[in-house]
């Protein structure tokens, strides 16, 4: 059971940062200003692209460290946790916005 948490919680970290803190532009920025080519083209390199593949890859190198990558269910999870990203992303996104919101809440009833 610990590597299936452990394939869920690398799908979260996934999402956020490959979907939500920025740091693909940014990486893809600074590559394409050292390789002198468009920012846009490095959008289609692979796996760091998008967070589906970075969650499949990180899923089946985390079934592999713990040997078990013969056996169906790792390869099951890390395909459900690679399809399920977007409303992984959907949930961090509302969670976010549920905390935000709450700080606002805090400091507007403080005053």
């Amino acid at each position: 059971m610990n590597l299936y948490l452990q394939m869920l919680a690398a799908a979260w970290v996934a999402v956020f940062i490959v979907d939500l803190s920025g740091f693909t532009d940014f990486w893809r920025a600074l590559l394409a200003r050292w390789l002198k080519t468009s920012p846009e083209w490095l959008r289609t390199v692979k796996p760091f692209g998008c967070s589906l593949c970075v969650t499949w890859w990180t899923c089946i190198i985390l079934a592999a460290c713990h040997g078990r990558l013969l056996e169906p269910g790792p390869w099951a999870a890390a395909a459900a946790l690679a399809w399920f990203t977007g409303p992984i992303r959907a949930a961090a996104v509302r969670i976010r916005d549920a905390v935000l919101s709450l700080i606002q809440f805090t400091k507007h009833s403080q005053q």
